[in-house]
C-alpha cells in the first residue's frame, strides 16, 4: 500500500508574532524536516500552502539537498517527487475570512494521487518514526477512511491517515461552512488509536506538542537542545524508503525520531 504526504503549512499564524512557516531547527526550516520524516513513509509529498507562504516554500525547497545533509549521509536516496499545493481558490471565493486546516486537508487528498494520505500539520516538530508506523499498520488493518489518535485532550485530526473518501465530506461541510474537522467523522469509517495503544507503542505525548504561539517555540528550542539524545538510541544505520537504502543519521535528529526503538529499522 502506497501513501502520499500531505503538509499542511498555509496556517495564518494569528497567534505567533511573526510567520510560523519560518520557524527552524538548526537552521533547517521545521516543514522541510517534516518532509524528511514523511519520505521513510510516503512516494509522494504535497505542501499545501497559501500565496503568502509559497515564495518562502519554494525557496527552501531549493535548498532541500543541502539542508538533507546536515542530518544524514546517503547512498543512492531520493526524496520523494514534493510539490507546493495552494488551498483551493473557490475556498476563498466563499468564505470571507481563513477557514482553518480542513481546506489544505481536502486540498490535499484532492490533489493527491494515493488512496491514502499521512495528513502532518507542519508545526508539530516531535512526530515520531513510531506514531507513523502506528497510523500505517492501523491502516492496512482496518482499511479505514480515518486513522485517528484520540486521547483524554481530544481527537489529533492534524496527524492522521485520510482516504480520498474524505474530500468529498470535508467539501461539503466547507460548502455549509462547517469548519471543525471532526464533524464529518460520525459520516465515515473511522478507527481510532486509544492512549492504552499508544503506551504499549512506546509513543509519547510530546508527539503531540504543536507550535501556536511564540511560547511554545521557546519550548521546543530548549527541548531540542537539552534532551540528550545520543543516550535515547544510538541508530547506525535505517532503511530508507522502498529502495532500503543505506542511511546514516545524525545521532540528535534520530534520537527524536527514532525514540521508543531500540534496533534497526526497516520500512517497507
Amino acid at each position: 500500500m502506497k501513501f502520499s504526504g500531505i503538509i499542511l503549512a498555509g496556517g495564518e499564524s494569528t497567534r505567533f508574532n511573526n510567520n510560523k512557516i519560518n520557524i527552524k531547527i538548526d537552521t533547517v526550516p521545521l516543514f522541510i524536516h517534516q518532509i524528511f520524516k514523511l519520505s521513510f513513509f510516503c512516494d509522494e509529498i504535497l505542501v499545501v500552502s497559501n500565496l503568502k507562504n509559497q515564495m518562502i516554500i519554494e525557496k527552501e525547497l531549493e535548498k532541500i539537498d543541502e539542508y538533507f545533509n546536515l542530518f544524514f549521509s546517503r547512498e543512492n536516496i531520493l526524496i520523494p517527487q514534493t510539490r507546493i499545493i495552494l488551498d483551493k481558490a473557490e475556498f476563498k471565493d466563499k468564505i470571507s475570512k481563513s477557514i482553518g486546516p480542513i481546506a489544505g486537508i481536502s486540498t490535499g487528498l484532492i490533489e493527491a494521487k494515493n488512496s491514502y494520505s499521512i495528513i502532518q500539520a507542519f508545526d508539530m516538530p516531535f512526530t515520531s518514526f513510531n506514531l507513523y508506523k502506528l497510523l500505517i499498520e492501523k491502516n492496512k488493518k482496518d482499511l479505514a477512511d480515518i486513522v485517528i489518535v484520540k486521547t483524554q485532550k481530544g481527537l489529533e485530526a492534524l496527524c492522521a491517515i485520510y482516504s480520498k473518501r474524505c474530500a468529498d465530506f470535508l467539501l461539503y461541510n466547507i460548502n455549509k461552512k462547517i469548519f471543525k474537522i471532526t464533524e464529518v467523522l460520525p459520516y465515515l469509517n473511522v478507527s481510532y488509536i486509544d492512549e492504552e495503544i499508544l503506551k504499549e507503542n512506546k509513543i509519547d505525548k510530546l508527539n503531540f506538542f504543536n507550535i501556536n504561539k511564540d511560547v511554545d517555540n521557546v519550548i521546543m528550542e530548549n527541548i531540542w537542545s537539552g534532551l540528550q539524545c545520543d543516550k535515547l538510541l544510538n541508530v547506525n544505520n535505517i532503511y530508507f524508503n522502498n529502495n532500503y537504502s543505506k542511511v546514516i543519521v545524525s545521532n540528535r535528529w534520530a534520537g527524536f525520531f527514532y525514540r521508543g526503538l531500540n534496533k534497526v529499522v526497516l520500512v517497507n
